[in-house]
């Protein structure tokens, strides 16, 4: 009886144990597998998948929408080695990405955006430039220089999953009857004009995105992002994912995005200069606009400094700067009336020599154009066969070898490429940048 009794008690704790078993690990079950309900009815028309998906980027019933993240313990992998990384995002164009070296840890890439334009500093560059263009100027830009980005920042914002998607630019396909997997597809255009195609592949069971294209009119893919690893954030229930994979086919560039800890909608007061454009000790803003305009074969125009040009968009708590007397520097952006005679004033640039009669030179993301000699006709001359537009006399030039292009630097970030001599260690920290945010060790302090 003593033994029966044992027996009773032991299975009465087993089941009260296993209940709580049930409980604590049963919730841990993907809530997106191939077992766990539907959020959508399989009959779901393009208007109702598209509604849903906007739900986790606009506020509804007391609920945030999902309008900006950051991770600061970030991974960028590429070539199978990994560096850390850190990224902000938020709507509608604001975005940044600093990678540091893997061995060093020090920053080698900053690749931003904010609501005038986008720049990108690259420290394995030849020379101390940080290249910028306006968002306004990006489709003359792109038809004469080779960007270091094919794509729009409208898309990348779309990726990062902070703006919502309207449904009257999407048709809806599915190629398996039956199958959870739909496509939206829009007809769209890109940077310079040219017809494209985005398309937005989902999961119309679970509501989820899984994959983002571009393709142009022959149907080349162009670009690409995947996702990987959603989620619950669990303080909003929003869906967030922890991996992304972008590429680039033509540039042959894959990048994967591990992120970790991500905070979502981080309070815009504390990041008020996440977003400007990174203020480097010795180095000159390069406006890609202003070289297309020369490359066009308008009148020779010396490049803009542009140091206050990117600032950071208004927010609440902010004071813009105050603008430069126009002999002094120009303004970002132009004001909207002309001056007499109907041509905006020549934005100068007045590069500091680094030496005796020394001779500032920039080299291009794609390298297709080299700065003149300041001593010559002040002139500027094509390299290469990849600038569009090039008149018919340079074709029987000699050809001077080809630089490597913009994401084939990048690749040296990871597998240990020389370091460039315009750019020493400890020429980019958080002071030069005005941001505190994102890990300490950025360089030298």
């Amino acid at each position: 009886m003593f033994k029966g009794l044992q027996i009773l008690i032991l299975a009465t704790a087993l089941g009260a144990t296993g209940c709580q078993w049930a409980s604590r690990f049963g919730a841990a079950r993907d809530p997106f597998g191939p077992k766990s309900a539907c959020a959508l009815p399989p009959e779901s028309t393009k208007d109702e998948i598209v509604a849903y998906l906007n739900r986790n980027v606009l506020a509804e019933e007391g609920q945030p929408g999902l309008r900006g993240w950051k991770s600061d313990s970030a991974k960028v992998r590429m070539h199978g080695i990994s560096a850390s990384a850190t990224l902000q995002v938020e709507a509608p164009r604001n975005f940044r990405m600093r990678v540091m070296q893997p061995l060093s840890n020090t920053a080698m890439l900053d690749i931003g955006s904010n609501a005038e334009g986008f720049w990108v500093w690259d420290k394995n560059a030849p020379e101390r430039v940080v290249l910028t263009c306006r968002h306004s100027d990006i489709a003359a830009t792109a038809a004469h220089l080779e960007m270091p980005f094919p794509v729009q920042p409208e898309w990348l914002m779309e990726v990062f999953g902070v703006v919502p998607l309207d449904p009257n630019e999407f048709r809806m396909e599915r190629d398996v009857q039956g199958s959870p997997l739909v496509k939206l597809i829009s007809d769209c255009r890109g940077p310079t004009g040219e017809p494209m195609q985005r398309v937005i592949q989902v999961n119309a069971c679970h509501g989820l995105i899984y994959l983002h294209e571009l393709r142009n009119a022959e149907g080349v893919v162009i670009a690409r992002a995947s996702f990987e690893k959603h989620y619950h954030d669990p303080d909003t229930k929003l869906v967030l994912v922890k991996q992304i994979r972008i590429e680039l086919p033509q540039d042959k560039m894959l990048l994967t995005l591990e992120l970790d800890r991500i905070q979502v909608n981080p309070s815009s007061s504390e990041d008020s200069l996440v977003f400007s454009v990174p203020q480097l000790p010795g180095h000159h803003m390069v406006d890609l606009a202003q070289v297309a305009r020369s490359q066009r074969g308008g009148p020779p125009q010396q490049y803009a400094d542009a140091s206050g040009e990117l600032s950071a968009p208004d927010r609440a708590g902010t004071t813009p700067a105050a603008a430069a007397p126009p002999s002094e520097a120009p303004e970002w952006p132009p004001r909207e009336t002309a001056p007499a005679g109907g041509q905006a004033p020549a934005l100068r640039f007045e590069p500091e020599p680094e030496g005796e009669n020394a001779e500032p030179q920039f080299q291009p993301p794609g390298g297709q154009f080299e700065l003149p000699n300041s001593s010559a006709e002040s002139e500027f001359r094509p390299v290469g066969e990849s600038i569009r537009g090039q008149s018919p006399t340079a074709s029987g030039a000699p050809k001077a070898a080809e630089k490597p292009g913009f994401w084939s630097r990048f690749k040296s970030v990871f597998t240990g490429g020389p370091e460039s001599a315009a750019s020493p260690p400890g020429a980019y920290s958080p002071r030069a940048s005005r941001s505190s945010w994102g890990p300490p060790r950025l360089g030298q302090e």
